[in-house]
């Protein structure tokens, strides 16, 4: 019994309430994102274009943030993230494979936190997560440009985000988190029409409509401070 309390001390002092009272974060995450909307199309066409058919892979996925917990229950966040997600298009000739180039996601977010149970209680803390940004889509400036000299464009779209993580408090100032959130945005057009006709340009196609949401999956470390 004796060892026991003398173990069962330092665990209690760390899961106190008074532990932690920093109200601002700083945190670095890293982990992984896909789209789930890999590909989109079709739609009409002017006589003899191409139909561009465009899809995402899965890459990595990195951010950093600044929190400030605003009393027990609440906190805001701005966070800034990239994630690589290397882009492939078909249909630009018929003959041609779909290539592939490097392509990124920029995303600039202010969120909104709540703690259920309170971002001082205990050293685990879930907390579900809601914001609003915007996304930068960001294909690489290749010479070659997709096999035909196609030039895709840098699209900005507006992002609403969403999802949950956990908390894990180590010895002051330090902590861990572990989180999945999806943002949700329009699809980019990349500057192609969504109708053309071969007098028109290239001759290329993109049918942009509908979502796309980028989900995340982030493993962070933190550090509290008072300023």
């Amino acid at each position: 019994m004796v060892f026991a309390g003398w173990i069962g001390q330092p665990i209690l002092a760390q899961a106190s309430p008074d532990s932690h009272p920093r109200k601002w974060e700083f945190s670095v995450l890293a982990g992984a994102g896909f789209l789930s909307d890999r590909t989109f199309g079709p739609a009409e066409t002017g006589s003899g274009s191409s139909l561009v058919s465009l899809g995402y892979d899965a890459g990595y996925s990195l951010g950093f943030g600044v929190i400030e917990n605003l009393g027990e229950r609440f906190g805001a966040e701005m966070r800034y993230g990239i994630g690589s997600l290397p882009l492939g298009a078909g249909n630009l000739t018929p003959e041609t494979p779909a290539p592939e180039r490097a392509h990124y996601v920029h995303g600039i977010v202010y969120s909104l936190l709540v703690y259920p149970q309170g971002w001082k209680r205990g050293r685990f803390v879930p907390y579900a997560v809601a914001g609003i940004g915007a996304s930068l889509f960001q294909p690489s400036d290749d010479p070659e440009s997709l096999a035909q000299s196609v030039s895709l464009k840098n699209r900005w779209k507006l992002a609403g985000e969403m999802g949950a993580g956990v908390k894990l408090h180590l010895d002051r100032p330090w902590g861990l988190r572990f989180e999945v959130r999806d943002r949700i945005t329009g699809v980019p057009d990349y500057g192609l029409p969504r109708t053309a006709s071969p007098e028109e340009g290239a001759g290329l196609a993109l049918p942009a409509s509908g979502r796309l949401h980028h989900w995340q999956f982030h493993v962070g470390l933190s550090y509290n401070f008072a300023p």
